[in-house]
């Protein structure tokens, strides 16, 4: 976003009190070279009659503090709105650096992402392994580590080019980021709590004003032969932006708005002005829809419930497709299972922005605006006769030029090859999706693999390229990371989970879902979300959802209608 300086002109007009006049109709006549052109009819001499859109009011700078991203954090409204601060999210990781050129058919699709780091630097006689080096002004939002090998470290923070670390975790465990401050971060800021010891995700917002370098001391292994798998997600400003660096004050000073926070994300509470309810039968291959009340408004919550005489209703959630028009913008249109992320047959679900009893009923909390009018329908394209309730939420909304629509696509895939995970020669990628058409955010996804074996086929990196970058500005590690997770069991946390997970060797139906708060993705004309298939040599059914705020014109190129 460039900012202009503006120079305000005052006409002779505005100072002796007569009409105002169109900035080409001057009181005095002017010289050729100072005559102005109406910036309505385009025309020296104005014709319109109307007045000229004024100057814009000139940008003021804003100071990006670590209280306000904790208020961003949990801000719905602001989640809908394209970021008012410029930045690129970006994603630093140990993915292969063999991996340096696209479609390079010998090292693209590398997998040894266990060994990838910047660099070694020895430091009053320790040796650290350099895993985060940025030389800009920006925010740490999530950070997610996981070993093979002994947890026995530790890990320091840089900041503003200080060559003396400014925060230390003696542990390689995210959940001792607060150390001895007596902040307690809690299970919606940091997981996964005392159930996963091989790794750990961290989501407290990191800001830094000029540069932030994080490194690793391996205390009791071989730091060239211990390999250590990290996901660090980043916001980068530009160089001008102004971002106050965290601090250990900061952090005890907000200790209340940790705590606040940390409950909205546990137990999300939608804001409601109003609610719309509405119950339906809908036959075997009918679609019946309803109107929300017109004006300026925002949906903050879709609770939907089914019920069947003559099926399990949680089944039939992958065959009732949920159609949303916003302003006459059809932004939504996916099955009910994969609305709420619970994947086929309905499982049960709780996240921040889900819920499924796992018997048929649900809630979906995305703030979906509207300026004057929205529609919701549903087709059962069951073989059942199904009854459906909805119960909508609407809250009060201000639309402005930064503003958005909810947007979610879906799409299936039978029979997809996956290459065996150092097969790399012979490696390609699943189209994820591509987004196109507009400005948007990228806000999470859904990701369904259906397995015939029980080793996990989920080897491959994702690659996110944005706006048509050179090389993609989130390189990662393994679908497991992805979803921050360690594979094994099922979780359910306010960012991400595995709802579903058929068997703990991976055999069958796998479902995760991701959420983005800070980390979300801004792109100004396109997304592209590319999948490695890796893992062991078989056929897998894929499935996956993606949401995104975008403008109206904005789509998913590789997932149409529903071919009903």
């Amino acid at each position: 976003m460039k900012r202009i300086n503006t120079i305000l002109v005052v006409s002779a007009s505005l100072i002796i009190g007569m009409p105002t006049l169109c900035s080409c109709q001057p009181d005095v006549d002017p010289q050729p070279q100072d005559k102005e052109v109406c910036d309505v009819c385009g025309k020296e001499e104005c014709e319109c009659g109307k007045e000229p859109t004024p100057d814009p009011e000139p940008i003021v700078p804003v100071t990006i503090t670590f209280r306000g991203l904790l208020d961003e954090m949990i801000s719905d409204d602001e989640m809908t709105r394209f970021p008012s601060e410029e930045y690129t999210q970006r994603q630093a990781s140990s993915y292969d650096r063999r991996s340096v050129t696209p479609n390079d058919p010998e090292n693209w699709f590398r997998n040894d992402d266990g060994w990838g780091y910047e660099r070694f630097e020895q430091r009053d006689n320790r040796l650290e392994k350099v895993i985060f080096e940025e030389e800009n002004p920006g925010v740490i939002t999530r950070i997610w580590l996981t070993s093979f090998g002994s947890t026995n470290t530790v890990i320091r923070f840089y900041f503003d080019g200080s060559i003396t670390p400014q925060w230390k975790i003696s542990s390689f465990d995210l959940q001792d980021f607060a150390g001895d401050t007596g902040v307690k971060l809690g299970d919606g800021l940091v997981q996964p709590g005392n159930n996963w010891i091989r790794g750990s995700v961290l989501y407290l917002p990191i800001p830094y004003s000029t540069s932030c370098k994080i490194t690793i001391e391996e205390l009791t292994d071989d730091p060239y032969t211990t390999s250590r798998y990290y996901h660090i997600n980043y916001r980068r400003y530009r160089k001008d932006a102004k971002v106050k660096t965290f601090s250990k004050d900061q952090l005890i000073a907000n200790k209340s708005k940790i705590k606040a926070v940390n409950e909205a994300l546990l137990n999300p509470a939608p804001r409601v002005n109003s609610t719309y309810e509405n119950a339906m039968a809908l036959a075997t291959g009918e679609q019946k829809g309803f109107e929300l009340p017109s004006g300026t408004r925002a949906v903050s919550e879709l609770k939907v419930s089914l019920s069947s005489e003559a099926h399990n209703t949680a089944l039939l959630l992958d065959s009732i497709v949920v159609r949303a028009t916003f302003d006459s913008n059809t932004t939504i249109e996916v099955p009910l299972s994969e609305l709420a992320a619970v994947g086929i047959g309905g499982y049960y679900q709780k996240s921040a922005r889900y819920t499924s009893d796992g018997k048929g009923a649900m809630a979906v909390r995305w703030l979906m605006p509207y300026q004057s009018e929205a529609k919701i329908e549903y087709h059962n394209i069951s073989s059942q006769d199904v009854n459906i309730a909805s119960v909508v939420s609407l809250a009060d909304y201000v639309w402005d030029a930064r503003s958005l629509y909810f947007h979610a696509r879906h799409k299936e895939d039978k029979d997809v090859t996956v290459k065996l995970w150092h097969d790399y020669i012979n490696g390609y990628e699943w189209d994820f999706t591509r987004i196109s058409g507009g400005r948007g955010v990228f806000v999470g996804d859904v990701y369904t693999i259906c397995s015939p074996n029980s080793d996990w086929n989920g080897e491959g990196d994702e690659k996110i390229w944005v706006d048509g970058e050179d090389f993609p500005s989130h390189y990662g590690t393994g679908l497991e990371d992805y979803y921050s997770f360690c594979g094994y069991f099922r979780f359910n946390a306010p960012q991400s989970g595995e709802p579903r997970l058929d068997e703990p060797k991976f055999k069958g139906n796998n479902t995760h879902y991701r959420c983005r708060f800070l980390d979300k993705i801004p792109f100004s004309r396109s997304l592209q979300f590319d999948l490695e298939m890796q893992g062991q040599e078989c056929l897998c059914d894929l499935a996956n959802t993606i949401f995104w705020y975008g403008d109206a014109q904005t789509l998913a190129e590789d997932m149409p209608a529903v071919d009903y």
